[in-house]
């Protein structure tokens, strides 16, 4: 058993965000489980650098997501890359409390996660010259940042949905984001939830 005073700072702040006791008392009446089998495979003629790439899980940070997002049935996104240019060797750049920071990880490895019952890929509607592959270049160039545990749009640190918003403005592809206020333990948040990505991005899913 992990104990709460192991747990990076940034974590704890990220799960006592969820309400755990809430959550806890919840998951005991829930038919869903942490062990689902891994979801279908994503199509390869979907993967393209700069896509967004969407996921969600059954685990405590996902229930505590979906606690406060009803509207979105996932839980996590990160930035498609391929620095290789080999259609086989695909990456995931996303802010992730289980690393407490900005990491590259392997789809493989994104798509593996515990509990984990749906994929996405979408793609952005970018009017020409854009590409899709510009958002991929910069948002390497916050691997290693801190992940953003309290929630605070306007620190250097970042969560999931804040790393996609900010490397798309600063690429001037949006505006500023319309943001939600929470009231939770650690105080009233302003925080960009999932499915504000998927109503205000220009962004389309593919199937």
């Amino acid at each position: 058993m992990v104990h709460l005073h192991q747990i990076s700072l940034s974590r704890r702040h990220w799960l006592q965000l969820g309400l755990v006791s809430a959550l806890s008392a919840s998951l005991k009446n829930s038919s869903l489980t942490t062990n689902s089998k891994f979801p279908a495979d994503i199509d390869i003629d979907t993967l393209s650098s700069g896509r967004l790439i969407f996921r969600g899980t059954r685990s405590r940070e996902g229930q505590v997501v979906r606690w406060f997002d009803e509207q979105s049935e996932f839980t996590h996104v990160g930035i498609l890359a391929n620095q290789t240019g080999s259609n086989n060797q695909w990456n995931v750049i996303h802010a992730t409390p289980d690393y407490d920071k900005v990491i590259l990880e392997s789809l493989d490895d994104f798509l593996k996660t515990p509990g984990i019952f749906s994929a996405c890929v979408f793609k952005w509607n970018l009017p020409f010259p854009k590409k899709d592959s510009d958002i991929a270049h910069l948002a390497t160039q916050w691997i290693g940042t801190t992940f953003d545990g309290k929630f605070d749009f306007d620190n250097p640190s970042l969560y999931c949905t804040e790393l996609v918003w900010k490397a798309a403005q600063t690429l001037h592809w949006v505006a500023e984001p319309r943001l939600r206020t929470l009231h939770t333990p650690l105080g009233t948040k302003r925080v960009l939830l999932i499915s504000h990505l998927l109503e205000q991005l220009p962004i389309t899913r593919l199937m």
